[in-house]
């Protein structure tokens, strides 16, 4: 029987050289030296797949749509340090980290926002089994945001959450 684990595929990245005038002014160009490149860690990304169930645990049911459709454009990324991303069209990226036993993944992640008025919490933690083909996810999403203010003397103040599980299956980002 095989061993299972994520498999790492290696990112690039781009150096930029840059022209310019050196010394010598308008009789002469100098080529600067471009950095060093800093080594690129390592990550498997893994895309969303088929969604094989979806359930809403709290919230407001006009919510769901959104967050069905935020997990179908998800991309999560396992670094080879053992940090976790959770991205999802232009939102900030939740970050987290993962382990891995035999051929299940376990991650757990959260992004934070904080005004002055407000704080704003996700949350999300959850399995992938490798040893499905393709590999299955499961998770548990939760976020809420709380916000208050006073205003001539009059305090005002507001509180929301949402939650939301699933399954799904996930496919390798360079299995496209």
């Amino acid at each position: 029987m095989p061993t299972h684990r994520i498999i790492i595929t290696a990112r690039t990245s781009v150096v930029v050289a840059i022209v310019g005038i050196g010394a010598l002014g308008a009789t002469g160009a100098a080529l600067a030296t471009p950095p060093s490149p800093v080594p690129a860690e390592s990550a498997a990304v893994f895309v969303a797949g088929d969604i094989l169930s979806f359930e809403q645990t709290a919230g407001r049911p006009q919510w769901e749509a959104n967050a069905y459709n935020r997990i179908a454009d998800g991309e999560w990324t396992f670094y080879e340090s053992g940090r976790f991303t959770y991205r999802t069209g232009d939102n900030d990226p939740l970050e987290g980290t993962y382990t891995v036993s035999g051929s299940t993944v376990t991650f757990s992640g959260e992004y934070s926002f904080n005004t002055t008025t407000s704080t704003s919490q996700t949350t999300m933690n959850g399995t992938i089994d490798l040893s499905a083909d393709p590999p299955v996810m499961t998770f548990e999403q939760a976020s809420g945001q709380v916000s208050a203010a006073v205003v001539n003397d009059t305090s005002f103040g507001s509180n929301s959450t949402a939650g939301y599980t699933g399954t799904l299956t996930v496919i390798p980002a360079a299995n496209r």
